[in-house]
């Protein structure tokens, strides 16, 4: 409405956006989103662990500033500890005396540290048991521009859970891939299923 002085005259009345119109805008920004992996999180497809004994998860792209790595249902064929290498940002696999870490290990009711300084790889659980299973999540987060937190915690069937932070060296300009290994010659996973997923 407006006021020509004397009197007030209805005018037009915008109506605005319908919840439908409103729904398809949010639609539309999260496949766009989630597409460039900008603001949603981008998925790759489940990988099975059986029968190896490390197995590589790449395709990610350099700029991603989180990563997550989720385990169900691994066991192995032998006691073995678990661990973590990441890719560069050139996709080289670091292997050198660079990652720092600290792991806590509740069994029961009895609680134990391991201090890694360095490692040539990053520790996320020690003495895995055949044949129990374990569960569990990995993720890395861009800390500083050139680092990365790999942060873990897994429950494992022996009524056991295992938590794990590490900090790797200078990465270049980000991650482009994580290996997981099991540290035991001969040992391999013999169940499970890992799924990777990342964002910007």
């Amino acid at each position: 409405m407006y006021n020509n002085g004397s009197m007030i005259i209805p005018g037009s009345v915008n109506a605005g956006l319908t919840e439908a119109d409103v729904n398809a805008l949010i639609a539309a920004a999260e496949t766009t989103s989630d597409a460039a992996g900008e603001h949603g999180w981008v998925s790759g497809s489940p990988v099975s662990l059986a029968g190896k004994n490390f197995v590589d998860l790449v395709g990610i792209p350099v700029d991603a500033n989180s990563i997550e790595i989720a385990i169900q249902g691994g066991s192995t064929t032998g006691t073995s500890s678990m661990y973590a290498r990441v890719f560069d940002g050139a996709g080289a696999l670091i292997a050198s005396q660079t990652y720092f870490g600290y792991v806590t290990n509740k069994a029961g009711s009895t609680l134990s540290s391991v201090a890694v300084q360095p490692g040539d790889a990053a520790l996320i659980c020690g003495g895995l048991v055949a044949p129990a299973y374990f569960s569990g999540d990995i993720i890395l987060g861009r800390c500083m521009p050139t680092t990365f937190r790999l942060k873990s915690c897994l429950f494992e069937g022996a009524n056991r859970k295992i938590d794990s932070v590490h900090v790797t060296a200078s990465v270049g300009s980000g991650i482009t891939g994580v290996r997981l290994l099991l540290g035991t010659a001969g040992v391999t996973w013999d169940d499970g299923d890992v799924l990777l997923r990342w964002r910007r």
